[in-house]
This record gives structure tokens, C-alpha cells and sequence, in this order.
């Protein structure tokens, strides 16, 4: 599964002159269990590096990842947590992994607690 992460942060890019321009990447989920996706964040030579491989960064926490389907976007999970472990601790590294809660998981829950909500 192909995924888009799209995030709008000022905090991620302190260093950036555009700190308001949204930014997009891409990437494959390595792993989709229970209420979790995951992938990794792949190097230029790695075999299932995607064009615009990439990840969130800190103060991303929330965006969505979607899912683009016949023309269609779908949010299939939620920005949540970063592992360094695979590089040694060092984040925002080749090799890191990505773990987003999966929206389908809790899609009744989403769903309950909108339709009670009369506003």
C-alpha cells in the first residue's frame, strides 16, 4: 500500500523560510496490524524506496496519512510516533520507522461519536 503524508507545520521546519508551505511525501506500509501501520523511511538504493520517499517530523504529530485510490484521497491513519532504534537513536534518518494508528480500526468509534454530536 502506497501512502501520502501531508503536513503543514511550522515547527518541523524552524531552519525553512516557508515554515507555513505544506509539504508532502510518500511511502509503503511495511506492516499493517491491529490498529497500527507502519513503514520506514528508505534510503535512495533501498529496493522499495518510493519517488518522494519520506517522513513526518516533530510537531507533525496528527497529520494524516492517506491513501489515494481511483482519484480519491482517504485518511487511513494518524501521525503518531517516530522509532530511532533501527539508526542508533538518530531521528529523521534513513531507516527510521514511522507508527500511525489506523483509522480503519477505529472507523466505528470515529463514527459513534460523530453521529452523537448535535452540532
Amino acid at each position: 500500500m502506497l501512502l501520502m503524508v501531508l503536513q503543514r507545520s511550522s515547527t518541523c521546519c524552524r531552519m525553512a523560510p516557508n515554515k507555513s508551505l505544506k509539504r508532502a511525501a510518500t511511502n509503503r506500509v511495511e506492516l499493517a496490524e491491529g490498529s497500527i501501520l507502519r513503514f520506514r523511511f528508505d534510503g535512495p538504493t533501498y529496493p522499495d524506496v518510493t519517488e518522494l520517499e519520506g517522513i513526518s517530523g516533530p510537531g507533525d504529530s496528527g497529520g494524516p496519512a492517506y491513501l489515494v485510490r481511483d482519484g480519491l484521497l482517504f485518511v487511513v491513519g494518524v501521525s503518531s510516533a517516530q522509532s530511532a532504534r533501527p539508526t542508533g537513536g538518530l531521528r529523521g534518518r534513513y531507516g527510521v520507522l514511522e507508527y500511525y494508528p489506523r483509522v480503519s480500526y477505529f472507523a466505528d468509534r470515529i463514527q459513534s461519536t460523530v453521529a452523537s454530536d448535535p452540532n
